[in-house]
C-alpha cells in the first residue's frame, strides 16, 4: 500500500472513532465501550503501519498486528454483551 493509502485509511479509522465516541455517548450503552475500544485499536494499527516506515519496522509491525487482535478480541465482547442484553430484554427468544 502506498503512503497515500495509508494515510487515507488512517484519516477514515478516525473518522469512525469519532462516530463510535458519538454514539456512545447518545446511547449510553456499556456494550458499545468495547467498539470504542476496537476502534481505537483499529486507528492505532494504521497509525503503526504508517510508523514502520520511519524505523524500528518489526516493533510497529508487532503492535499492528497486536492491535489488529485486540480488536477483534474487543468486538467479540461487544458483540456477546449486546447479545445477551438482547435476549435478557426479549424474555431470552432463542
Amino acid at each position: 500500500m502506498s503512503e497515500a493509502e495509508e494515510l487515507t485509511v488512517a484519516i477514515f479509522g478516525l473518522a469512525f472513532v469519532v462516530a463510535i465516541f458519538v454514539q456512545l455517548r447518545s446511547l449510553q450503552m456499556r456494550e458499545l465501550i468495547f467498539f470504542f475500544a476496537g476502534a481505537v485499536l483499529i486507528f492505532s494499527a494504521s497509525v503503526f503501519v504508517i510508523l514502520e516506515k520511519t524505523g524500528w519496522e518489526e516493533a510497529f509491525k508487532l503492535m499492528e498486528h497486536l492491535c489488529y487482535a485486540s480488536a477483534g478480541i474487543c468486538f467479540l465482547v461487544g458483540c456477546s454483551l449486546l447479545g445477551r442484553r438482547f435476549k435478557d430484554e426479549h424474555g431470552g427468544a432463542s
